[in-house]
């Protein structure tokens, strides 16, 4: 059952998680043999400029797309675009899983997103703190 708290992912055996893309910074000219990876602050800002200049949308609205989308660009895009897109969140269903104290309310995100969605959208809320068992549980380190 979902404690009260909002659990920490367990790092046991794993390598700590890179704050960091595999996308190679092409602005980085600097003459080292290594090539530079931005920070995910970089790549943010990056998705945000791009998805203004596609949308033509202020700065605010590009915000509250990626947030509601987990922070992927494309969901975003299908956002602005057409008003729907698969898994956008609610500050609702944000608060059930920051609180997962009824576990009906739990079980209904999971029936409607899927565990993939729940996992991606906890991730993006909170960064290495929860993981999801074979029950759908959330799970503590």
């Amino acid at each position: 059952a979902p404690s009260a708290t909002p659990p920490r992912r367990s790092n046991k055996g794993k390598e700590p998680a890179d704050e960091r893309s595999d996308i190679t910074d092409p602005e980085d000219d600097s003459s080292d043999a290594i090539a530079v990876k931005p920070s995910r602050r970089k790549l943010a800002k990056r998705a945000l400029k791009i998805l203004q200049i596609e949308t033509g949308q202020e700065l605010p609205v590009l915000v509250h797309a990626m947030i509601v989308a987990s922070g992927d660009p494309v969901v975003a895009y299908r956002y602005l675009r057409t008003g729907k897109a698969p898994h956008i969140w609610s500050p609702a269903e944000d608060s059930i899983l920051a609180n997962p104290e009824d576990e009906n309310l739990v079980d209904d995100l999971f029936q409607r997103y899927g565990d993939t969605a729940v996992q991606a959208r906890l991730d993006f809320l909170f960064p290495g703190q929860f993981t999801i068992n074979e029950e759908s549980d959330f799970e503590t380190s």
